[in-house]
Parts: C-alpha cells; sequence; structure tokens
C-alpha cells in the first residue's frame, strides 16, 4: 500500500515538474496527439487522402479523368467494379480511361496502322466514337439508348452508374468490337443485375 502511494507521488511529480517545455520540444511533438489508435489512423489515412488528391490534381491526366468521374480519386469505383468479373471490370476501366482495345489507341502505341475506326471506315475510333457515333453500331445503340431510359446516351453516367452497366456491357458485347481481346463476355448475375438496378 505504501509502495503504491510512493509510485503515485512519482507520477505527479514527473507529470507537473518533468515535463518539457513545449517550445522546446521539436515542432512535430508540439501538436496534440490522438487519444485512441482508431483515431489516429484516421487521422493519418485523412491526411493520405488529402494528400493523393492534391498529387491527382497535378496529374496530367486528371482533367479527362475528371469529366469521366468527378469523384476520382474515390471508393465510388472501386465499389462499382467489386463484384464485376474480371474481363467486364477490364473493359469498364479502359473505356473510362481511353485505354481501350479501339483503333485510335492501338495506333497510338504502335499495335495498328491506321486510328480509322474498321467498322465504318469514317473517322477515327475513339471512346467517343465507339460509343455515340459509329453506325455500324447503330442496333446496338439503340438497345442501349432503351435500357437506359433516354434518347441521348450519357457516356459519364454509364460508366460511372451501377445501374447502367449491365446495359453497358450488353452493348459492348453486341458490337462484337473486344472479342478479339476479350473473348466471350461474361453475364453480370440475375441477383446482381437486380441489385444493380436497385429493385
Amino acid at each position: 500500500m505504501e509502495g503504491n502511494e510512493h509510485a503515485d507521488e512519482e507520477a505527479k511529480k514527473a507529470i507537473t515538474e518533468g515535463s518539457s517545455n513545449t517550445r522546446d520540444l521539436p515542432t512535430i511533438l508540439r501538436k496534440t496527439l490522438p487519444r485512441s489508435k482508431s483515431a489516429a489512423k484516421w487521422t493519418h489515412n485523412e491526411k493520405l487522402k488529402h494528400l493523393a488528391q492534391k498529387n491527382w490534381q497535378k496529374s496530367k491526366r486528371f482533367d479527362r479523368m475528371k469529366k469521366m468521374d468527378p469523384t476520382t480519386p474515390s471508393n465510388k469505383y472501386i465499389n462499382l467494379v467489386t463484384k464485376l468479373p474480371r474481363k467486364l471490370a477490364s473493359i469498364l476501366s479502359q473505356l473510362r480511361t481511353g485505354h481501350a482495345p479501339l483503333a485510335k489507341h492501338l495506333h497510338r502505341i504502335g499495335k495498328t496502322n491506321s486510328p480509322i475506326c474498321p467498322a465504318c471506315l469514317q473517322s477515327e475510333e475513339t471512346v467517343h466514337h465507339f460509343m455515340l457515333h459509329c453506325p455500324a453500331h447503330q442496333a446496338a445503340r439503340q438497345t442501349l439508348r432503351n435500357s437506359t431510359g433516354g434518347r441521348n446516351i450519357d457516356v459519364t453516367k454509364i460508366f460511372t452508374s451501377p445501374k447502367t452497366l449491365c446495359a453497358l456491357f450488353k452493348y459492348v458485347a453486341e458490337t462484337g468490337r473486344f472479342h478479339n481481346t476479350f473473348g466471350d463476355l461474361p453475364e453480370i448475375a440475375e441477383e446482381e443485375r437486380n441489385e444493380r438496378a436497385g429493385r
């Protein structure tokens, strides 16, 4: 009992007399530390997110991706592709970044002789052309319009909304444009389709 009282006295002394003057400490030690492990982890993760956002905004690709998905970087995309089969997640990522196996990109990386669309031979085959303008894919595009409930196709919405992914992958499959690269595309399971549609 007497030992405990002595220990308490020494602890009080250390707190009141033994503490360093805050001004004498290095800057990093002057800040108040979080009081729990989870608070420290949260604070660290928030700093990392902020740093990642700043670095992303300085990137050459920021302007293009901001148009496609203004929330990037975020967990939204991860949640979007988590339950997708790998082939479909890969296609979605390639379409969103413009690095899909379409003539313009393939020409840029030296895999084809021409950036012209092999389906219509009228324009460079970009993601925009493939999704919105190629006359060779008009029937598949009409199905896509009907499935997404609009006269106009909103590419940003189609590439970022869980409700439109099934229609997007059906369009890609109907055009047959990625068959050489990806083979037959898997269908999203019925329960997944209903979940994505919010039913």
